[in-house]
């Protein structure tokens, strides 16, 4: 909704979600790290809605609550926090908020666009203190980083591929094989059925020739 311009609704959102949480408070089964975390998430949105809208003391209440939270304090919480430092022109300290955050990307994996997203908050940052020189280079690492992932996706889906032409390759030597198998069965149906057929037709003949005649009389006999 706030990417949309959609303001308002965003906070009616916000306090709704904020009076939810309120009556959760107290309740046994509700852990207190996970309410910590929400209040956390909607302080956040609210205080930026709140200043965007114009109502500038309502976003800093919001974001002194928001500061008043557990979840503020990590490296998730400090970028959480940089849209309403930036809306606010604080732009120093969205710098320092994206820094616990970059390290520990850092320490993890920088080849993802959340690490990305920071790089570019801080180029933003850099713009209006009009710090060129930090920008260009925040912008040879987005680049550098972008053709990582690039070559990355691209590696893992060859890897895919021919994962998936080895299995059809495997499924398609089955088939070939269960299908040789089906027509040895029919073969070996149809060679057992003729053979079985020869024999009765004999059989019925010499029945027919002992029925039919005396003894006397039977050509068989006579031969």
């Amino acid at each position: 909704l706030i990417n949309d311009n959609r303001l308002e609704d965003a906070l009616q959102v916000g306090l709704q979600r904020e009076k939810l949480l309120d009556g959760m408070k107290g309740n046994p089964e509700v852990r207190e790290a996970f309410l910590d975390q929400q209040y956390g998430y909607v302080y956040s949105k609210l205080s930026r809605i709140c200043h965007l809208l114009g109502d500038v003391e309502r976003g800093k209440e919001y974001h002194k609550k928001y500061q008043s939270t557990h979840v503020y304090n990590t490296p998730a919480g400090k970028r959480d926090a940089t849209p309403y430092l930036f809306v606010t022109k604080q732009y120093q300290a969205v710098i320092d908020h994206c820094r616990d955050f970059k390290e520990l990307m850092r320490q993890q994996d920088t080849l993802n666009t959340q690490y990305v997203g920071v790089l570019q908050r801080e180029i933003d940052a850099y713009l209006a203190l009009k710090d060129y020189e930090k920008v260009a280079a925040l912008r040879a690492s987005i680049l550098s980083i972008t053709d990582s992932i690039y070559r990355r996706d691209k590696t893992n889906a060859a890897l895919e591929l021919d994962n998936l032409y080895e299995v059809n390759e495997k499924e398609a030597r089955i088939a070939e094989q269960a299908f040789q198998l089906t027509i040895r069965t029919i073969t070996l149906v149809f060679i057992f059925c003729g053979a079985c057929g020869c024999k009765t037709a004999k059989s019925s003949v010499r029945t027919k020739c002992w029925c039919s005649a005396s003894t006397s009389r039977c050509p068989c006999r006579r031969r």
